[in-house]
């Protein structure tokens, strides 16, 4: 089972340390299924962080992860191409999970 202030303690340190930001303030969104989002406020300004639950996700299976790595680098380019859709945030080493 997951425990969901251990996955926001987790999610605030990556933020700081694999996308260069501090959180300030975190608010949990209660929609989905399995899956936790929040809407966060850091230093460079409001962001939103879904955690992708790995029991629905099968995470522990590669392909599966570079599926939604796939599907997150596509989201990107197509914020970039001017479509309407939601930035994904890349880690400092250009990861988008």
């Amino acid at each position: 089972m997951v425990e969901i202030n251990q996955v926001l303690e987790e999610i605030v340190s990556d933020m700081h340390e694999k996308f260069g930001r501090s959180v300030m303030d975190a608010y949990r969104l209660n929609r989905g299924w399995l899956n936790v989002k929040w809407r966060m406020v850091t230093d460079q300004g409001p962001v939103f962080v879904k955690f992708y639950h790995p029991d629905r996700y099968k995470l522990h299976v590669s392909e599966k992860r570079k599926k939604i790595e796939l599907t997150l680098s596509l989201q990107q380019r197509l914020h970039e191409s001017g479509l309407s859709c939601p930035e994904v945030y890349a880690s400092t080493e250009g990861v988008f999970m």
